[in-house]
């Protein structure tokens, strides 16, 4: 899909809605992905028609009454590198770009943290392979706040363990700063937290006894409190 005209999204889900379905059986390959087209992609379309036109997406006015938009971690508004995506590339070729680049980076960053962990090249090949082509990488290649998250997992525990081997300040701080990448793309609030470090602490000011096995939403509620 990056370099034909073919798109990385699962458009027959089109077919369930009107008036699409007027003109189909309405036959789906897999429904699960819907949400890639009645959310993710009507999300990042108005956020590249507003970079576009020079304007930083704070409120969507389509949804509902309205919303906030770029208050939702969903839309990753502040994530740098889908930003640039989202600008560079038309929406519907967007989805393919980021899914290439996170899965690619996802894989280096594995490798990298296995050399980390001394294991061996031909393990830290094998290691970067499994986890850029594993099979939730796979599912949810069409949802970018997923895969955007799961990239960064590896290169954060990677400064995390160079920061205590050395005592680094400089790696606790990349640490922290890649950590800080990964809390924007956080998408889905009711999956529970399942691992913390420092930075995270220092960041956020929640202790990791308070915070494993929450849910991301109760911890914003709570923080609004």
């Amino acid at each position: 899909s990056l370099l034909t005209d073919r798109v990385m999204l699962p458009t027959d889900i089109l077919n369930t809605y009107y008036p699409w379905r007027h003109y189909s059986d309405g036959a789906v390959k897999n429904p699960a992905l819907m949400d890639s087209i009645a959310a993710a992609y009507p999300a990042q379309k108005y956020f590249h028609d507003s970079l576009a036109g020079g304007r930083v997406p704070m409120w969507n006015p389509y949804q509902t009454a309205g919303q906030p938009f770029a208050a939702n971690i969903q839309n990753g508004v502040f994530y740098p590198i889908q930003a640039l995506l989202t600008l560079a590339f038309p929406t519907e070729k967007m989805f393919g770009w980021s899914a290439f680049l996170h899965t690619f980076f996802a894989g280096l960053a594995m490798f990298m943290m296995l050399r980390v962990f001394r294991c061996s090249s031909a393990a830290a090949v094998l290691g970067g392979a499994a986890y850029m082509l594993g099979g939730w990488m796979l599912v949810w290649a069409t949802w970018p706040q997923f895969i955007c998250a799961a990239a960064w997992v590896p290169m954060i525990l990677l400064f995390y363990e160079l920061a205590l081997r050395r005592r680094s300040f400089r790696f606790a701080m990349l640490s922290g700063a890649s950590l800080g990448v990964a809390i924007l793309e956080l998408s889905e609030s009711h999956h529970p937290v399942i691992y913390v470090n420092n930075a995270f602490e220092r960041i956020t000011g929640f202790r990791e006894a308070d915070v494993l096995g929450s849910e991301w939403l109760t911890l914003q509620m709570r923080n609004a409190d």
